[in-house]
Protein backbone atom coordinates (compact mmCIF):
# COMPACT_ATOMS: atom_id res chain seq x y z
CA UNK A 1 0.00 0.00 0.00
CA UNK A 2 1.25 3.46 -0.90
CA UNK A 3 1.20 6.01 1.87
CA UNK A 4 0.48 9.65 1.07
CA UNK A 5 3.11 12.24 1.89
CA UNK A 6 1.91 15.64 3.11
CA UNK A 7 3.10 18.88 1.59
CA UNK A 8 2.38 18.15 -2.10
CA UNK A 9 5.79 16.53 -2.63
CA UNK A 10 6.08 13.16 -4.32
CA UNK A 11 8.68 10.90 -2.85
CA UNK A 12 11.29 9.52 -5.29
CA UNK A 13 11.71 5.81 -5.73
CA UNK A 14 14.32 4.16 -3.59
CA UNK A 15 17.79 4.32 -5.04
CA UNK A 16 21.13 2.72 -4.38
CA UNK A 17 24.23 4.66 -3.30
CA UNK A 18 25.37 4.63 -6.92
CA UNK A 19 22.37 6.79 -7.85
CA UNK A 20 20.55 4.13 -9.82
CA UNK A 21 16.91 5.02 -10.22
CA UNK A 22 17.53 8.76 -9.53
CA UNK A 23 16.83 11.08 -12.48
CA UNK A 24 20.07 13.05 -11.77
CA UNK A 25 22.09 10.18 -10.33
CA UNK A 26 24.73 10.22 -7.65
CA UNK A 27 24.67 10.66 -3.93
CA UNK A 28 23.92 14.17 -2.81
CA UNK A 29 21.86 15.10 -5.88
CA UNK A 30 19.11 17.60 -5.20
CA UNK A 31 15.53 16.21 -5.20
CA UNK A 32 13.27 17.18 -8.04
CA UNK A 33 10.39 19.42 -7.02
CA UNK A 34 7.50 18.86 -9.37
CA UNK A 35 4.99 21.33 -8.00
CA UNK A 36 5.32 25.08 -8.80
CA UNK A 37 3.20 28.20 -8.19
CA UNK A 38 0.08 28.19 -10.31
CA UNK A 39 0.16 30.52 -13.35
CA UNK A 40 -2.62 33.09 -13.55
CA UNK A 41 -4.71 33.40 -16.76
CA UNK A 42 -3.09 35.76 -19.33
CA UNK A 43 0.18 35.89 -17.42
CA UNK A 44 3.48 34.99 -19.10
CA UNK A 45 5.51 32.24 -17.57
CA UNK A 46 7.80 33.61 -14.89
CA UNK A 47 10.97 32.25 -16.54
CA UNK A 48 9.98 33.70 -19.95
CA UNK A 49 9.33 37.12 -18.42
CA UNK A 50 12.68 37.02 -16.66
CA UNK A 51 14.50 36.07 -19.88
CA UNK A 52 12.79 38.84 -21.86
CA UNK A 53 13.58 41.43 -19.19
CA UNK A 54 17.19 40.29 -19.04
CA UNK A 55 17.50 40.46 -22.85
CA UNK A 56 16.08 44.00 -22.90
CA UNK A 57 18.49 45.02 -20.15
CA UNK A 58 21.39 43.53 -22.08
CA UNK A 59 20.40 45.37 -25.27
CA UNK A 60 20.21 48.64 -23.34
CA UNK A 61 23.65 48.08 -21.83
CA UNK A 62 25.12 47.24 -25.21
CA UNK A 63 23.51 50.35 -26.74
CA UNK A 64 24.91 52.58 -23.99
CA UNK A 65 28.30 50.93 -24.27
CA UNK A 66 28.36 51.41 -28.07
CA UNK A 67 27.41 55.08 -27.73
CA UNK A 68 30.16 55.68 -25.18
CA UNK A 69 32.65 53.81 -27.35
CA UNK A 70 31.77 55.98 -30.39
CA UNK A 71 31.96 59.17 -28.33
CA UNK A 72 35.32 58.12 -26.89
CA UNK A 73 36.65 57.34 -30.37
CA UNK A 74 35.45 60.72 -31.67
CA UNK A 75 37.20 62.48 -28.79
CA UNK A 76 40.40 60.54 -29.43
CA UNK A 77 40.29 61.36 -33.16
CA UNK A 78 39.76 65.05 -32.38
CA UNK A 79 42.67 65.05 -29.95
CA UNK A 80 44.83 63.28 -32.51
CA UNK A 81 43.98 65.88 -35.18
CA UNK A 82 44.72 68.70 -32.74
CA UNK A 83 48.04 67.06 -31.89
CA UNK A 84 48.97 66.79 -35.57
CA UNK A 85 48.11 70.45 -36.22
CA UNK A 86 50.07 71.61 -33.16
CA UNK A 87 53.01 69.47 -34.22
CA UNK A 88 53.00 71.00 -37.70
CA UNK A 89 52.79 74.52 -36.28
CA UNK A 90 55.65 73.78 -33.89
CA UNK A 91 57.76 72.43 -36.76
CA UNK A 92 57.02 75.51 -38.88
CA UNK A 93 57.83 77.89 -36.04
CA UNK A 94 61.02 75.98 -35.27
CA UNK A 95 62.10 76.07 -38.91
CA UNK A 96 61.34 79.81 -39.16
CA UNK A 97 63.19 80.50 -35.92
CA UNK A 98 66.18 78.45 -37.01
CA UNK A 99 66.39 80.25 -40.37
CA UNK A 100 66.05 83.65 -38.74
CA UNK A 101 68.59 82.89 -36.04
CA UNK A 102 71.07 81.27 -38.46
CA UNK A 103 71.11 84.03 -41.09
CA UNK A 104 74.42 85.96 -41.13
CA UNK A 105 74.31 89.52 -39.80
CA UNK A 106 77.63 90.88 -41.12
CA UNK A 107 79.76 90.54 -44.24
CA UNK A 108 83.36 91.08 -45.24
CA UNK A 109 84.95 90.84 -48.69
CA UNK A 110 88.49 91.75 -49.83
CA UNK A 111 90.83 91.64 -52.81
CA UNK A 112 94.36 90.91 -51.61
CA UNK A 113 97.62 91.07 -53.59
CA UNK A 114 99.38 87.87 -54.56
CA UNK A 115 96.22 85.81 -54.32
CA UNK A 116 95.68 86.60 -50.65
CA UNK A 117 99.28 86.51 -49.48
CA UNK A 118 100.10 90.21 -49.92
CA UNK A 119 98.65 93.57 -48.96
CA UNK A 120 94.94 94.29 -49.06
CA UNK A 121 94.17 96.40 -52.13
CA UNK A 122 90.48 96.91 -51.29
CA UNK A 123 87.82 95.56 -48.93
CA UNK A 124 84.22 96.14 -47.87
CA UNK A 125 82.23 95.49 -44.67
CA UNK A 126 78.69 96.01 -43.40
CA UNK A 127 75.67 94.64 -41.54
CA UNK A 128 72.94 92.42 -43.04
CA UNK A 129 69.25 92.33 -42.09
CA UNK A 130 66.89 89.78 -43.69
CA UNK A 131 63.16 90.52 -43.86
CA UNK A 132 60.78 87.86 -42.48
CA UNK A 133 59.49 87.23 -46.01
CA UNK A 134 63.10 87.13 -47.36
CA UNK A 135 61.93 89.43 -50.13
CA UNK A 136 64.22 92.23 -48.96
CA UNK A 137 67.78 92.25 -47.65
CA UNK A 138 69.03 95.49 -46.12
CA UNK A 139 72.75 96.25 -45.83
CA UNK A 140 73.66 98.98 -43.37
CA UNK A 141 76.83 100.84 -42.45
CA UNK A 142 78.45 99.65 -45.68
CA UNK A 143 82.04 100.86 -45.91
CA UNK A 144 84.65 100.27 -48.63
CA UNK A 145 88.41 100.65 -48.16
CA UNK A 146 90.77 101.32 -51.12
CA UNK A 147 94.55 101.44 -50.73
CA UNK A 148 96.27 104.56 -52.05
CA UNK A 149 97.42 104.22 -55.66
CA UNK A 150 94.93 101.39 -56.35
CA UNK A 151 91.69 101.48 -58.32
CA UNK A 152 88.75 99.33 -57.20
CA UNK A 153 85.00 98.77 -57.37
CA UNK A 154 82.37 96.72 -55.54
CA UNK A 155 79.41 94.77 -56.91
CA UNK A 156 76.47 93.42 -54.81
CA UNK A 157 73.55 91.24 -55.99
CA UNK A 158 70.76 89.21 -54.39
CA UNK A 159 70.23 85.74 -55.81
CA UNK A 160 67.76 82.88 -55.66
CA UNK A 161 69.72 79.80 -56.57
CA UNK A 162 71.83 80.75 -59.59
CA UNK A 163 69.44 83.49 -60.70
CA UNK A 164 69.94 87.18 -59.91
CA UNK A 165 66.60 88.38 -58.49
CA UNK A 166 67.50 91.93 -57.38
CA UNK A 167 69.07 94.95 -58.97
CA UNK A 168 72.86 94.61 -59.18
CA UNK A 169 74.42 97.46 -57.21
CA UNK A 170 77.82 98.87 -58.24
CA UNK A 171 80.04 101.15 -56.15
CA UNK A 172 80.87 103.55 -57.57
CA UNK A 173 78.29 103.50 -60.36
CA UNK A 174 79.91 101.83 -63.34
CA UNK A 175 81.98 102.06 -65.32
CA UNK A 176 83.77 104.19 -62.73
CA UNK A 177 86.30 103.16 -60.05
CA UNK A 178 87.52 104.48 -56.74
CA UNK A 179 91.17 105.53 -57.30
CA UNK A 180 92.42 107.46 -54.25
CA UNK A 181 95.98 108.81 -54.09
CA UNK A 182 96.22 107.68 -50.44
CA UNK A 183 94.40 105.09 -48.34
CA UNK A 184 90.73 105.95 -48.11
CA UNK A 185 87.50 104.49 -46.70
CA UNK A 186 84.26 105.34 -48.49
CA UNK A 187 80.95 105.34 -46.60
CA UNK A 188 78.31 103.76 -48.82
CA UNK A 189 75.48 103.99 -46.24
CA UNK A 190 72.45 101.72 -46.58
CA UNK A 191 71.97 99.39 -49.54
CA UNK A 192 68.57 97.73 -50.08
CA UNK A 193 68.15 94.62 -52.23
CA UNK A 194 64.55 93.71 -53.13
CA UNK A 195 63.57 90.50 -54.89
CA UNK A 196 61.38 90.84 -57.99
CA UNK A 197 60.09 87.21 -58.31
CA UNK A 198 58.38 85.25 -55.54
CA UNK A 199 60.55 83.24 -53.19
CA UNK A 200 62.77 86.10 -52.10
CA UNK A 201 66.54 86.30 -51.75
CA UNK A 202 68.26 83.15 -50.50
CA UNK A 203 71.80 84.53 -50.70
CA UNK A 204 73.77 87.70 -51.47
CA UNK A 205 76.93 87.80 -53.59
CA UNK A 206 79.67 90.37 -52.95
CA UNK A 207 82.43 90.87 -55.56
CA UNK A 208 85.25 93.37 -55.11
CA UNK A 209 87.91 94.08 -57.76
CA UNK A 210 91.49 95.35 -57.67
CA UNK A 211 91.51 96.79 -61.19
CA UNK A 212 95.26 97.46 -61.61
CA UNK A 213 96.35 93.98 -60.51
CA UNK A 214 93.31 92.06 -61.83
CA UNK A 215 92.59 90.91 -58.30
CA UNK A 216 89.16 89.63 -57.33
CA UNK A 217 87.75 88.80 -53.93
CA UNK A 218 84.28 87.36 -53.35
CA UNK A 219 81.92 86.48 -50.52
CA UNK A 220 78.59 84.62 -50.36
CA UNK A 221 76.11 85.16 -47.54
CA UNK A 222 73.31 82.57 -47.41
CA UNK A 223 70.30 83.14 -45.20
CA UNK A 224 70.43 79.52 -43.94
CA UNK A 225 74.03 79.82 -42.75
CA UNK A 226 75.32 81.45 -39.59
CA UNK A 227 78.13 83.27 -41.40
CA UNK A 228 79.35 84.22 -44.86
CA UNK A 229 82.22 82.55 -46.68
CA UNK A 230 84.57 83.76 -49.43
CA UNK A 231 87.92 83.51 -51.17
CA UNK A 232 90.28 85.07 -53.72
CA UNK A 233 90.49 84.48 -57.50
Amino acid sequence: MTLGVPGGVRKHPARSRSGEGHPFGGIGSRPVVTDSPQQQPGEEPTRARDLISFADFGDARRSIGTTKFVERNNVMRSLARIGIVLGMLAAMLTATFNVASAAPTTFYVAAVHSGGAGATATSATGNIAWSSSFKTVTLTNVRMFVKGGECAYLSIAGRQGSTIVTEVRHFPDGPNFYCPSSDRTYSLGTVTLTSVPAGGVDHVNFDIYDVDHSGHGWAVCKRVDSSCYGDQD
